[in-house]
């Protein structure tokens, strides 16, 4: 049966519950320590409870509730640790310390959208290091295709690349040069496809077949470059066309004109291949960028 207490603190829980209901603001108090422990502890749980059962307005919020008295008599427990008032007080002290309080967090929130641009790189520079560790560290292989729709190209790409990326003789990736149709079946992780035989004035018919762009674009497993000409590219209304103004859209479309790294880049790889035709075509990009120029004709 219990102690008649027992029956009491049951009373008297339910009691403060109904009378909370009811809007009434009540004091209860009881003869020792334990006793209160008690009450306080049904009334918490009564309140849970009514919680978790109703879905409108609540008629008290468990902030309606405070438990006082000695810390070291009542011992207080979790079950009721957030009623009491000098966990409370202990609590508004933090959020009113000059270091940890609501005016720090709020200036740390300030400077954060102040400045989340930069913060923003700060992240990702650590995250892609990170990358790059684990990957060097793992004994993962990353594989590199170059994809070409021309056969020229293909082993143009591949008498320079020679044997510099082979699978056998570079440790950690190698790269595979092939037509559309040599990758059909297959995957890389990284493609590099190239459309650049292609300019404002030739058409995508080695391209324009709907079996061989599919191919062309579902071949890489993480990352897909496009090179092409972009009014070519754009020329006509069809999936390409899709591609490059889809690539705008969400500012992954480069120019090679207006990319000062990607034009060094290509300078560079030009000069290792002695491929110093393009930089006298005075409509080439690397012409029209260069720091000097001689234009004109002697008689």
């Amino acid at each position: 049966m219990g102690s008649p207490w027992d029956r009491k603190d049951k009373i008297f829980g339910h009691t403060t519950f109904a009378l909370l209901k009811m809007k009434y603001r009540v004091l209860v108090c009881a003869p020792t320590n334990i006793a209160i422990k008690e009450v306080a502890s049904r009334v918490v749980t009564l309140v849970k409870e009514s919680h978790a059962k109703e879905s409108g307005d609540l008629f008290c919020s468990m902030g309606d509730l405070l438990l006082s008295g000695n810390n070291e008599r009542l011992k207080i427990g979790e079950d009721i640790k957030d009623i009491y008032l000098d966990h409370l007080a202990q609590q508004l002290a933090e959020c009113l310390a000059p270091s940890t309080g609501l005016s720090s967090c709020l200036k740390s929130m300030i400077g954060f959208l102040e400045n989340c641009t930069s913060y923003y790189h700060i992240v990702k520079d650590e995250y892609e290091l990170g990358k790059r560790k684990t990957w060097l560290t793992s004994k993962e292989r990353l594989s590199i295709g170059i994809m070409s729709p021309y056969a020229g190209q293909v082993t143009a790409i591949q008498e320079n690349l020679g044997k510099m990326y082979d699978r056998h003789n570079h440790d950690g990736f190698n790269v595979d040069v092939k037509s559309i149709d040599g990758f059909q079946g297959g995957e890389q992780d990284v493609i590099i496809l190239s459309t650049v035989r292609t300019n404002n004035r030739a058409s995508l018919e080695f391209i324009a077949s709907l079996q061989r762009t599919n191919v062309a674009l579902t071949r890489a497993r993480h990352c897909l470059w496009i090179l092409g000409n972009e009014r070519a590219l754009t020329s006509n209304e069809n999936v390409w066309r899709a591609i490059v103004l889809d690539a705008k859209s969400r500012k992954c479309f480069f120019n090679v004109d207006r990319d000062n790294e990607m034009t060094k880049a290509i300078l560079d790889a030009m000069k290792e291949s002695d491929q110093f035709d393009d930089l006298l075509d005075t409509n080439s990009v690397h012409f029209k960028n260069a720091f000097w120029k001689i234009c004109g004709s002697w008689t």
